[in-house]
């Protein structure tokens, strides 16, 4: 964590003259980065094979980023330990993802995120770039693209994604 520092002083003003200034005051605030995925589960439920689906519609609904500290955040790595299907591996366009805005549009660099469908490997940069930290615009959502390959075995599919963000 890093710490930054505010310092002030003031004086009075009577509408004539002023006071002499007042002893400094200094106060520190220490950096803190929160991250938290306030919707942390996609249930896609029964996807045919050769058919798919995706939260861009909010059905269901998309995974969703909200930083909680008190400075700017980037999402700088996705990880992926396993496919989600059994008959594909990673990295191809059968499990894919993107960022995009909430109805708090605006709370990150869109051109300097991931926004368009991108196919989810092992370890995949750049994802989210500067999450602001204001209330009301500290939330980004994560679109994901389910595409079950023909041959896939029936049965139920999971896949566990881990963010690591950082300080912008």
């Amino acid at each position: 964590n890093s710490i930054s520092e505010y310092n002030w002083t003031v004086r009075a003003f009577d509408g004539i003259s002023y006071s002499d200034w007042a002893s400094p005051f200094a106060f520190k605030i220490n950096a803190t980065l929160i991250i938290t995925l306030t919707t942390n589960t996609v249930t896609f439920g029964d996807v045919l094979r050769g058919a798919s689906d995706d939260t861009t519609d909010n059905s269901p609904m998309p995974l969703v980023i909200e930083n909680e500290g008190n400075i700017p955040a980037n999402i700088v790595y996705l990880y992926a330990a396993d496919s989600l299907f059994d008959s594909v591996g990673l990295d191809n366009d059968s499990f894919r993802f993107k960022v995009d805005n909430t109805a708090e549009v605006g709370s990150f660099n869109y051109s300097n995120s991931t926004t368009v469908f991108t196919n989810i490997s092992g370890i995949t940069s750049g994802v989210l770039s500067s999450l602001d930290y204001h209330n009301v615009s500290d939330t980004a959502e994560v679109d994901l693209y389910v595409s079950v390959p023909s041959n896939e075995p029936l049965g139920p599919k999971t896949s566990t994604l881990i963010f690591v963000g950082e300080a912008s």
